[in-house]
Parts: structure tokens; sequence; C-alpha cells
């Protein structure tokens, strides 16, 4: 986990069990607040994603 910048996760619960996994990680992951019920690859969680991530990447 020492190589990325930011780590995306969709809900609270998410953010609670990596940091449990990488205590280190702390300031790094931000919660989308994306209900997890979508499959993968979802066409609509890409769209939702991409909106939700846009302010962090520019």
């Amino acid at each position: 986990m020492k190589k990325n910048d930011i780590i995306f996760v969709m809900e609270e619960w998410h953010r609670y069990k990596l940091k449990q996994l990488f205590p280190d990680v702390k300031k790094k992951v931000f919660v989308l607040n994306i209900p997890d019920m979508f499959g993968k690859m979802d066409e609509e969680l890409i769209k939702i994603l991409k909106v939700k991530i846009k302010k962090y990447l520019d």
C-alpha cells in the first residue's frame, strides 16, 4: 500500500476494513459514497466513478 497516493473506496465500511489491514493508509483513503450493489465493470458504475473521482484528479 505504500506505493499508492490515493485509494478510493465505495463505502465507509470498505475504508474501515482497509484501515484494519493497513493502518498506514489513513490519510490516503477516500470514500466515494457509492452503494456496493453493482456488478464488476457495470456501465452505470463506471459513469458514477468518473464523476466522483474527477475532483481528485483535476
